[in-house]
């Protein structure tokens, strides 16, 4: 167990500078789905599920006024 992690240890440099050294590829088909996902979302309000913290009746609201930037998201 303790030659795997030092053998584990001398491999993450290694590992880092392979990473660093590989340029991210710009894939087509890709961004095409995120944004047809995104874009189908643009519209759609409901269903939703908010994670918010009431602290009064005035918190109460759609998620259009409560989180305009995420709505449909």
């Amino acid at each position: 167990m303790t030659r795997f992690f030092f053998f584990a240890l001398l491999l993450i440099p290694l590992i880092s500078i392979a990473a660093d050294t590989v340029t991210p590829k710009f894939e087509v088909h890709a961004a095409e789905r995120f944004a047809k996902l995104a874009l189908a979302c643009v519209g759609k309000e409901y269903p939703n599920k908010i994670s918010h913290v009431l602290n009064s009746d005035a918190d109460v609201a759609p998620p259009r006024k409560l989180t305009p930037a995420f709505c449909g998201c």
